[in-house]
């Protein structure tokens, strides 16, 4: 896929909206071209997380496992989705896990190129942190919701999120 193929995927909630071309082109030089065939894990719970990885072909399920051992599905992933990045960012766990459901092609980044990338590019870092504040906030409304309101209520507010 070309850069401005990935451009043009990045959706509004993406940590590389709005990243150009050219800063496209700089991401894929430092980065890791992989594929995949259908089944195979690309990320575990649990794991540490060292890279992220953005679909450039393909699908994928995101999940994780509940304490009580059921599978939660959180999303399903197309092409343009970035996929690791809370773990990659913070250092910690994987918080769910990944799984390729058709065969497919990611860009595998590591924490290191992430933070070259970033300082190479102050205004990516800067929209980065935007988009992790709109996602803290987001967290912060449904935390809000989900403790003081009432079942029916709490539906009628998520309906009405945007």
């Amino acid at each position: 896929m070309d850069h401005a193929g990935l451009a043009r995927l990045q959706g509004p909630d993406s940590l590389f909206a709005g990243l150009s071309p050219e800063g496209w082109g700089d991401l894929t030089a430092r980065a890791v071209h992989l594929r995949f065939v259908r089944g195979k894990e690309l990320l575990a719970q649990g794991d540490r997380g060292d890279k992220l990885i953005i679909l450039t072909e393909g699908t994928a399920r995101v999940s994780m496992l509940a304490a009580n051992g059921r599978e939660i599905i959180l999303a399903y992933a197309d092409p343009g989705a970035v996929l690791g990045e809370i773990a990659l960012l913070d250092g910690g766990e994987r918080t769910a896990s990944v799984v390729a459901t058709s065969d497919g092609t990611a860009l595998q980044l590591g924490r290191n190129a992430l933070k070259d990338f970033a300082a190479s590019h102050p205004d990516f870092a800067w929209a980065m942190m935007q988009q992790l504040a709109r996602r803290l906030r987001t967290a912060d409304q449904t935390i809000e919701s989900d403790r003081a309101y009432a079942s029916g209520p709490r539906l009628a507010r998520y309906l009405r999120r945007d």
